[in-house]
């Protein structure tokens, strides 16, 4: 929620309280950035609406705005907590490499007419794995707690001619830490950067080497993990 301004959380909870007539608090599984998008964000909230889920969601989409969809809803036990109870977050930042911008996809990606050597940025990018401090990287949101995280996966792929993605996956992230991670892959991608100083940035916690973090309007927070009955579901 921000005073003055539209967001998914505000959004949300207007048309829960058309639908329920309830002012609901919600619990989301992730913060993102003003820009930044989420296919796969998780909310979780208490609710003394009776007519079940597949109801629920069919009223929710019925006066949403178009740009906010709800793709799926169901009962869960008291103690689930979106946010707390996630073990895995996936957040992919996209890329348009070419010589001439696409106005189609300016929404959704950051256009960068640079080529981009991606084994390159793949290799980079395994110095991230595991547990570190990731402080060079972001903010402990709040200011308090801990910047120890654990990275279980980081590449860099293309798709097509002219799409580059970086796929993030961790434990939870810090404040603005996938933007951060991807902008200085980005760098690497260019040849301005070497792989390995991304194992110095994260070893010396250095902010300032790991450089500026990458527009908000290629990130998406694509799906989150939760472990139900010794299951992942996604």
């Amino acid at each position: 929620m921000q005073p003055g301004l539209r967001t998914v959380q505000g959004t949300l909870r207007e048309a829960l309280l058309c639908l329920t007539q309830e002012h609901i608090g919600l619990e989301f599984a992730g913060r993102t950035d003003a820009g930044v998008h989420a296919l796969g964000q998780v909310v979780s909230f208490a609710t003394a609406f009776r007519h079940g889920p597949v109801v629920l969601q069919r009223g929710l989409n019925a006066v949403l705005p178009r740009d906010v969809a709800v793709r799926g809803a169901e009962e869960v036990d008291a103690s689930f907590d979106a946010r707390r109870s996630a073990t895995e977050r996936w957040y992919r930042y996209t890329v348009h490499v070419g010589p001439v911008p696409q106005p189609l996809l300016q929404r959704t990606t950051w256009f960068f007419p640079r080529p981009l050597d991606v084994e390159r940025m793949t290799a980079a990018a395994r110095h991230l794995l595991g547990v570190h401090d990731f402080i060079a990287f972001g903010n402990v949101p709040g200011g308090r707690g801990s910047s120890i995280r654990q990275m279980t996966h980081a590449s860099a792929c293309q798709q097509g001619d002219s799409l580059v993605h970086i796929d993030v996956k961790a434990t939870a992230f810090l404040k603005h830490m996938a933007r951060a991670i991807s902008g200085l892959l980005l760098r690497v991608g260019t040849g301005e950067v070497a792989p390995e100083e991304v194992a110095r940035v994260l070893a010396e916690r250095d902010r300032h080497a790991a450089g500026p973090v990458a527009p908000a309007r290629g990130l998406c927070l694509m799906s989150v993990s939760y472990t139900r009955g010794g299951v992942e579901r996604g």
